[in-house]
């Protein structure tokens, strides 16, 4: 058996489970090193040992499993980790209602899925199908669906490994990537305004991004809630955190009672705004409770952050004490 272990200057390493085993995945997004190691699982895969036949003599150690895995996991690592082997590339923006070319460079056929959240991934709610080999061997699929309405997507590709050529006769497993995201925005939001001789319309405002006051908070309904407004068309997060303040003592973080983040979607063009709302129970709103009683005082922060259009980035911060 062979033991691979050691960082590679990876950002993650996790195990994904293959027909009863595990195989290390490593994510490193420079390029090169993920081919590196792609090619190592290959070769380690396939490698062969010096025998105790003739000298100069060499068998195989490893198993047509061990070799599926091996090839299974060097596919993987290049098409999901390799410089442009996926497009779009991950967080791209992209005008609505134009249809979206996702591809894939790949040996063996590919399958392409759009869902609205990671959550609904497996069902592929927006749309899904099978890859068309194209004559420089890449793998297409176009969507007009996924470009319908704007908003944030999530995407992935999957590939069998029965088209894998050290795993035919193993029992098919289907290999799938990780989510990208992917950002459709209205078409007016990325078009310039053209020049007529009629009178120009009122300069569109600076973009910016505002905090609502918090609404009264209740224990008897225990919610805090608050506003997040785009002067223009926005996509970001928002989050919020509690501190605990007490006479003449330095403010404490209670982190478990924070809360987010949670994704900002403003997609008017002259803007609006996005409610938010948490409701405590269970644990975290004995804890809430207690404190309240006991005489301290709570202070919500919330943040938020946002992008326009033209991906000019603001932050909006705002700290209040929660009023009962």
């Amino acid at each position: 058996m062979v033991v691979l272990s050691g960082r590679y200057g990876a950002k993650e390493a996790g195990f994904k489970r293959l027909g009863g085993v595990k195989l290390l995945r490593v994510r490193d997004h420079r390029g090169l090193a993920a081919l590196a190691i792609a090619v190592l699982f290959a070769a380690i895969a396939s490698v062969a040992m010096l025998g105790s036949g003739p000298a100069g003599a060499y068998t195989a150690e490893g198993t047509q499993s061990d070799r599926c895995i091996g090839e299974t996991m060097a596919h993987r690592v290049v098409l999901e980790e390799g410089a442009g082997n996926l497009t779009p590339a991950g967080g791209a923006i992209v005008e609505s209602g134009s249809p979206i070319a996702f591809t894939g460079q790949s040996t063996v056929p590919l399958t392409f899925a759009v869902s609205s959240s990671l959550a609904l991934m497996s069902a592929a709610d927006i749309d899904s199908g099978a890859g068309v080999l194209q004559p420089d061997g890449d793998y297409a699929f176009t969507s007009t669906k996924a470009s319908m309405n704007p908003g944030i997507l999530y995407w992935d590709v999957s590939f069998s490994t029965a088209g894998l050529k050290d795993c035919q006769g193993e029992a098919p497993q289907v290999i799938t990537t990780d989510a990208r995201t992917l950002t459709v925005v209205p078409v007016k939001a990325l078009t310039p305004p053209t020049v007529t001789l009629t009178p120009s319309p009122a300069p569109t405002p600076p973009f910016q991004v505002r905090i609502s006051a918090l609404r009264r908070f209740d224990l008897l309904h225990p919610t805090v809630s608050y506003s997040i407004h785009c002067t223009q068309v926005c996509y970001g997060e928002t989050y919020y955190q509690l501190v605990v303040v007490r006479s003449h003592r330095k403010g404490l973080r209670a982190s478990k009672l924070d809360h987010g983040p949670e994704p900002v979607w403003i997609g008017a063009i002259d803007g609006g705004s996005q409610q938010f709302s948490h409701r405590y129970s269970g644990s975290a709103l004995q804890t809430l409770a207690a404190i309240l009683h006991s005489g301290g005082s709570v202070e919500v922060q919330v943040h938020a952050e946002a992008t326009d259009a033209t991906r000019a980035a603001m932050r909006a911060n705002r700290t209040e004490q929660l009023r009962t």
